[in-house]
């Protein structure tokens, strides 16, 4: 996500709905896929111990 609204204009990087629904978008066009189908998400714990939302391709 960060990585979608660091090339976006200014006046986007307001909108995390926009840019969620961006990185939806993006992740089915490189998997080939829709979410659900090709690929999905996981909540696991990252090595900060922080909880990370991963994409897991299915």
């Amino acid at each position: 996500m960060r990585k979608i609204e660091a090339v976006l204009p200014a006046s986007l990087r307001q909108n995390k709905n926009r840019i969620n629904r961006l990185v939806v978008e993006a992740v089915s066009r490189l998997t080939g896929g829709a979410q659900d189908q090709a690929w999905a998400t996981e909540l696991r714990e990252g090595k900060s111990g922080r909880s990370m939302l991963y994409i897991i391709r299915r």
